[in-house]
């Protein structure tokens, strides 16, 4: 089992440590690679035997003294598991309270383990279907089930699983809401099967009402929803329990732990710093001086050969770094304008990448600026990773950087201009927006926040790290030289992009743990060394 501590997003364990184990498969997805291990051979009901057992094992390991459990089943095959649990936790001479929603149709695999129970309650209007099967069941009331739950050890929800799209209704809403008003007065442990009750599975969107979870069992696989907030708030731990399921096809996204990290070879003993490349940062005004020198220092933290930063006179009024170089623009305007664009390509062919945007400013003397500066770069052929307020005037202005080789560090703010929505919008489905960047401006995506992804060529990853310290200024000025550092060390730019957003919520993971608390940008920056080491070593 692969149990690590993820900063902002507690917990995530795996079982059978492999690549396959990382992937995040959406629902639609999911029921994919159900079907082709049915169509396989292996029946639907084995597997649910699989996964009541593989569930029941790990319950019994993580509250090995708990002696009373209620397990809660929907009419669907979420509740299915439910029942299999209910009846080995049974086998095994638990105490077990099982309430079945009262529905007038049941999935075929639930309604067979409705006819495997001994016994059973119902909540809800009685329905036929839990009588014509001869299961002996008795119905019970608000009170009663509140009741049990108060006296429970554990509380098991397998009420609804992956196809939830709106929030719990009738019966199923009614219990989800029971359960949430005995949290407090009770010290029962809440594990859901697959996907807590009133969470979106493919966007991470939590309805009302919906069960917090203290563990989500994941079968097979964690869904990708799950590590997205605010649904990965109220899911707790995660673990991906294997009940052999096969991976036949790969899902649009994966984590990037284990083996989905992407390899940084070690330096050689005979390195020089001209084999780690050379990084213009194109950023900073007059206002806004040290977001570009953020930038340099990130860069420089993650081992770039040479860093030089473009300014104007008078622009530098933030403390500066020795090792990194200035390349000096004639005139003292506040910002870029459109005559120092002929300056700064004249500049561009000596390094690798660049790094546009941070402490730009939006100035409208500045947006002409880049509008020109993106049609003369095309051509050329250089890496840009386009960072801030460059990402504000593309989205505002429209400005195409289709054909340049670029990455796009957006933030949901930015995102939301790129595209032309609202924050919200983005943020009510990270995946559909990082897809619709990508599939817009033809650059390698970098959608910021509590769960980072990483977006190209119909393939995704998420971050799996990260702190909520880490939402500090200057952060994501760090994270755009972190990234142009590594293009020049990886022959991929997604690659260098993942590995780059991955150093950077690992750093601030172990800033905020060394500062016990709030960290600043170069906190961040100090520590990326020991990151960039430790994917050196892997």
């Amino acid at each position: 089992m692969s149990d690590s501590p993820r900063g902002s997003f507690g917990q995530l364990r795996v079982e059978c440590e492999s690549a396959a184990r990382w992937l995040l498969p959406s629902t639609a997805e999911m029921a994919a690679l159900d079907k082709a291990t049915i169509d396989s051979g292996v029946p639907a009901l084995e597997l649910m035997e699989r996964a009541g057992a593989a569930i029941t094992s790990r319950l019994l390991g993580l509250y090995p003294d708990a002696r009373r459990f209620v397990v809660l089943c929907g009419p669907g095959n979420n509740g299915g598991d439910g029942l299999v649990i209910a009846r080995l936790l049974r086998e095994r001479e638990a105490s077990i309270c099982t309430i079945v929603v009262a529905s007038d149709r049941y999935s075929n695999e639930c309604a067979e383990q409705l006819r495997r129970s001994s016994e059973l309650s119902v909540f809800g209007v009685a329905s036929a279907s839990a009588t014509i099967h001869g299961v002996n069941h008795r119905v019970l009331g608000e009170e009663e089930v509140r009741a049990r739950c108060l006296e429970a050890d554990v509380i098991v929800d397998a009420l609804l699983g992956s196809g939830q799209r709106s929030a719990p209704r009738g019966s199923i809403g009614v219990l989800v809401s029971i359960l949430n008003s005995v949290r407090n007065r009770c010290n029962a442990q809440v594990a859901s099967v697959d996907i807590p009750t009133g969470v979106d599975g493919d966007t991470g969107g939590v309805y009302d009402p919906h069960v917090v979870a203290d563990v989500t069992f994941c079968v097979e696989f964690i869904k990708r929803g799950l590590v997205q907030f605010p649904a990965r708030g109220v899911c707790g731990v995660l673990e991906a329990l294997p009940i052999g399921i096969v991976a036949s096809s790969t899902p649009e996204y994966a984590a990037v732990e284990g083996e989905r990290l992407p390899a940084l070879a070690a330096r050689r003993p005979d390195a020089h710093k001209g084999d780690f490349g050379r990084i213009l940062v194109v950023g900073g005004s007059a206002a806004m001086p040290g977001a570009a020198l953020l930038a340099a220092l990130g860069a420089l933290r993650t081992g770039a050969g040479i860093v030089s930063r473009v300014v104007k006179r008078g622009w530098d009024r933030a403390a500066s770094l020795p090792e990194c170089m200035f390349e000096v623009l004639e005139g003292e305007d506040d910002c870029f304008t459109h005559g120092d664009v002929d300056a700064v390509l004249q500049r561009v062919s000596a390094f690798d990448v660049l790094v546009l945007g941070p402490g730009l400013g939006r100035d409208s003397e500045t947006g002409e600026f880049l509008r020109l500066l993106v049609e003369q770069l095309r051509p050329l052929g250089k890496v840009v990773v386009f960072d801030a307020d460059a990402i504000n005037i593309i989205g505002e202005k429209r400005i195409d950087i289709r054909g340049i080789r670029a990455i796009i560090t957006p933030h949901p703010g930015e995102a939301a201009r790129l595209l032309g929505v609202s924050t919200e919008v983005v943020q009510a489905d990270r995946f559909g927006a990082a897809r619709d960047m990508w599939a817009r401006y033809g650059a390698v995506v970098v959608l910021k926040g509590a769960g980072t992804i990483v977006y190209a060529d119909a393939h995704g990853r998420v971050i799996t790290r990260g702190s909520p310290y880490l939402a500090t200024p200057g952060s994501g000025d760090v994270l755009a030289g972190i990234i142009a550092a590594l293009c020049v060390r990886t022959g991929s730019l997604f690659d260098a992009a993942t590995l780059g957003a991955w150093v950077h919520a690992s750093a601030g993971m172990e800033a905020a743990r060394q500062m016990r608390g709030s960290i600043i940008a170069s906190d961040v920056a100090r520590v990326v060394p020991a990151m960039v080491s430790e994917l050196e070593s892997r």
